[in-house]
């Protein structure tokens, strides 16, 4: 192969996005430069496997240390092997390691202040301007001595004061670091102030994410609480574009302060399993702390029973425990860690972060909070009379014949689907639970005679798991595959619209599973989502056509293409697509009135 091929590959390497097909691949490269003996594609792989290790759900950041020395030290052996590009990247790069060596307690700080020297030297060298250092200094100080600290103030002014330059950090990541310390500081109105063009604009691989985590708390300290709820939502979906890697720690704690235990805990079991196995130190430290303060509540509201288990194998978090067991796991590795942290530092100010994090003071509650599965853990829920009135349903209904308890669920399906109740989905689900083998055994002759019925009720359980999939979450493929077989059993009993609109459900699971593909991805399933809508409005069923749509449009803002117009989605026969709608502003990525005419009408809006 020659060096031409070599270098087209490494620069189509550079395009995909970041995962663990792009990093396998860069490593390849990396490998193939090295025997090659090429100096110049060495250093130009390195700066394409860099961000594949910093980015994504593939992250591995502590291996950005062994590939940026190297090109560290080919700069200084032979700076001419470096292109423009490369030494934009060796310099960029530098803010990159100087914040992730704090990460890792094992790194003495004599190495971590000799980096950031490095760095001063290497700017001043270069000619560069040094807000890019001075910022690195104020990251570095905010993390061994806490906000309060003069020293941190100090490096904050020096970084504030001096111009930009084109090594400094994007416009939407810059201001969040500033924000978190407003936020530190308890200058809640100036960190939403601050973080507000970074919510409307900002945009790049972890804006406005990151900016979100931020301002939370500072939203709900200033009683902003339904743009908080929006919010929460919003990173919590961007979040998970990083899979079982995804960071949050800020989300779970910010459900614990305002009482929704019953979502916090559906966040957190889904990311216990890195307490224990993520090679970072601090990203362990702080979902620990977040996981304690959130297990904690639980125990406060009379909880500390329920079972808590990682939801992923292969961690000692895998087997349930109570809550109150995890709790004190929880807590004791927090602080452990921090405790780490501080012998290394010589400071006391992250053991005084995470402790402050563990004593956290309530907040009111927020209304408008995503749902979860288990609303009984919510603060002030009361999970005896909503589990009696369930079983007390489910009694009822077992006493009644086949056919007739099959209309009752029927009459509970149309109720629920027109308000949303959560009890009373529970109840439906509960009660088709016991009732259809029921009918399989008694009545067997009801599955043929009223396919359809049984359809629908078997429609209305999908729905109620898809429920517990955290927004922004990966729905089970599964369940695509029951959608797909009672969407062909509607369509049997000659229900062709509504057969229809569940194999555009169905498919929206598929299209959520894959929409880390990439763009192209994205717009092959919104134009099949587009088609299914469209076969659902030639059926002529009005009511689903108007459910369709509202499915339509909040998918494509689910897979972040734009913002569903309210009205859209409100206009749905259906209360839990209604209750999702509220909240669909939260994962806005494109103003409507951006779009021209023919996207909208793509999109289903008005």
């Amino acid at each position: 192969m020659t060096t031409t091929d070599l270098a087209d590959r490494i620069e189509a390497c550079d395009e995909l996005p970041n995962g663990r097909e792009r990093t396998l691949l860069a490593e390849r490269l990396v490998a193939e430069a090295d025997a090659a003996g090429d100096v110049a594609l060495g250093v130009g792989a390195r700066h394409v496997l860099i961000p594949s290790y910093f980015y994504g759900p593939a992250a591995e950041p502590q291996k950005i240390f062994a590939a940026f020395a190297w090109n560290l030290a080919r700069w200084d052996e032979k700076p001419e092997a470096f292109e423009p590009v490369d030494r934009h990247s060796l310099l960029w790069y530098f803010k990159w390691v100087t914040g992730e060596v704090l990460n890792y307690p094992q790194v003495p700080f004599a190495q971590a202040e000799a980096t950031l020297a490095d760095m001063r030297d290497r700017y001043e060298r270069a000619g560069e301007g040094l807000a890019p250092y001075e910022g690195s200094r104020y990251v570095q100080a905010s993390h061994r001595y806490g906000e309060a600290d003069p020293r941190t103030a100090e490096a904050f002014e020096a970084w504030v004061t001096l111009p930009r330059t084109g090594r400094s950090a994007g416009r939407a990541c810059e201001p969040s670091p500033r924000v978190e310390r407003l936020a530190a500081l308890g200058r809640h109105e100036d960190a939403v102030a601050a973080a507000a063009p970074v919510l409307t604009d900002g945009g790049c691989e972890e804006q406005p994410q990151r900016m979100i985590d931020a301002v939370l708390g500072s939203l709900l300290a200033t009683g902003e609480v339904a743009r908080a709820a929006q919010e929460h939502a919003r990173a919590t979906r961007l979040h998970r574009r990083n899979g079982p890697q995804a960071d949050l720690a800020a989300q779970v704690h910010a459900c614990a302060l305002v009482g929704r235990l019953g979502r916090g805990l559906d966040l957190l079991e889904d990311v216990l399993h890195p307490v224990e196995t993520s090679t970072v130190p601090w990203s362990r430290m702080m979902l620990a702390a977040a996981g304690a303060r959130l297990l904690v509540g639980l125990v406060a509201a009379g909880h500390g029973d329920e079972p808590v288990a990682a939801t992923r194998p292969g961690s000692r978090f895998s087997t349930p425990r109570p809550a109150a067991e995890a709790a004190a796991d929880l807590r004791e590795t927090a602080l452990g860690l921090a405790a780490a942290f501080d012998e290394r530092n010589g400071t006391t100010a992250v053991s005084e972060r995470v402790t402050a994090r563990l004593a956290a003071a309530d907040l009111p509650d927020v209304p408008a909070w995503p749902r979860t599965r288990r609303p009984r853990l919510d603060r002030g829920a009361a999970p005896a009379a909503t589990t009696g009135a369930t079983d007390a349903a489910a009694a009822a209904l077992g006493s009644l014949p086949p056919a007739q308890a099959l209309d009752d669920l029927l009459r509970l399906r149309d109720e629920v689907s027109a308000t949303g109740s959560a009890d009373g989905w529970d109840r439906l689900v509960t009660g088709w639970a016991a009732l259809r083998p029921r009918v399989a055994e008694q009545a067997p002759e009801l599955l043929d005679a009223r396919a359809a019925d049984v359809a629908r009720l078997d429609v209305a359980a999908v729905r109620h798991e898809l429920t517990a999939v955290p927004d922004g979450g990966r729905p089970d493929p599964a369940l695509r595959a029951r959608l797909d077989a009672v969407g062909a059993a509607l369509r049997a009993a000659g229900q062709e619209a509504e057969g229809l609109l569940v194999a555009l459900q169905a498919h929206g699971i598929e299209a959520l599973a894959r929409a880390d593909a990439g763009p192209g991805s994205v717009e092959a399933d919104l134009t099949e989502a587009t088609r299914l809508a469209d076969a659902v409005a030639a059926a002529g069923d009005a009511a689903a056509a108007a459910q369709a749509t509202a499915e339509l449009a909040l998918l494509a803002v689910r897979l972040g293409q734009t913002v569903a117009d309210p009205a859209v989605a409100r206009s749905a026969h259906d209360g839990g697509l209604r209750a999702a709608a509220a909240a669909a502003e939260a994962f806005a990525v494109l103003d409507p009135a951006g779009l021209d005419g023919a996207q909208r009408g793509r999109y289903a809006l008005a």
